[in-house]
């Protein structure tokens, strides 16, 4: 069972993904220097969000985890060590940026 701290952490980050992913303000209210703010202050948020909620569990610094250990199983890496729910939000959170970007850069022209 997901303990409160979990969810409150999961709602966080799904609202930062809703606000990654909206569309910037018309080109003509802006210029293009506030448009490149506003992409800078994107990627910053988004790499933060990602770095601190989709952390991957450290491991023990005398294992190499590129060489599997012929007698136990293969352990997960990257994101796949993650549950699948907080995996999920992780690429929502990448798709949102992405879209937010998308957005910009269709303004910038």
């Amino acid at each position: 069972e997901i303990d409160l701290d979990e969810k409150v952490r999961d709602v966080a980050v799904s609202t930062i993904s809703s606000l990654l992913c909206t569309k910037s303000p018309s080109a003509s209210l802006v210029d293009k220097e506030t448009l490149a703010e506003i992409l800078h202050y994107r990627i910053y948020l988004s790499k933060e969000t990602i770095r601190r909620r989709c952390a991957i569990p450290s491991y023990d610094g005398d294992t190499n985890m590129m060489e599997n250990d012929e007698q136990g199983p293969i352990a997960p890496r990257g994101l796949a060590s993650l549950p699948r729910s907080r995996r999920s939000l992780c690429f929502q959170v990448l798709q949102s940026t992405l879209q937010g970007l998308q957005s910009i850069l269709n303004l910038i022209g």
